[in-house]
């Protein structure tokens, strides 16, 4: 038979748990709002032949700056104040963007768009 100091000492055990890990949990408005979807502004074959991408997104007015991370051939990540991003120097490959707003210490979820470059043209998933 079980003792019921133990049950007792169980059940307040779950319950610290379960609250917890309820506060643990923040309010969605605790959040920095996301960038606006990602744009491609151009794609352009440079004269050395590298290409350079223009990028760019919306985002309501606020003091916000924006950290950029590419992956793909290469890693880079960058903090910038506009709405606005040109990479280049970049080869034929897919890169994948990745834009989050800062403010203080606090960042948003990414908005994200996966590029593949080619030749003479550009593929766009999001």
């Amino acid at each position: 038979m079980i003792n019921r100091n133990l049950l007792f000492i169980i059940a307040i055990i779950c319950s610290l748990i379960v609250i917890s890990g309820c506060e643990a949990m923040q309010d969605p408005n605790d959040y920095l709002e996301m960038p606006g979807e990602i744009q491609v502004g151009y794609c352009t074959r440079l004269n050395s032949g590298k290409y350079e991408i223009s990028l760019s997104w919306t985002m309501p007015a606020g003091g916000y700056s924006f950290n950029v991370v590419r992956s793909g051939n290469s890693y880079t990540s960058n903090t910038i104040s506009n709405l606005y991003y040109v990479d280049s120097g970049l080869s034929q490959g897919t890169y994948e963007y990745k834009i989050y707003a800062l403010k203080n210490t606090d960042r948003s979820l990414p908005a994200y768009i996966k590029i593949k470059i080619n030749y003479s043209t550009y593929e766009i998933t999001r």
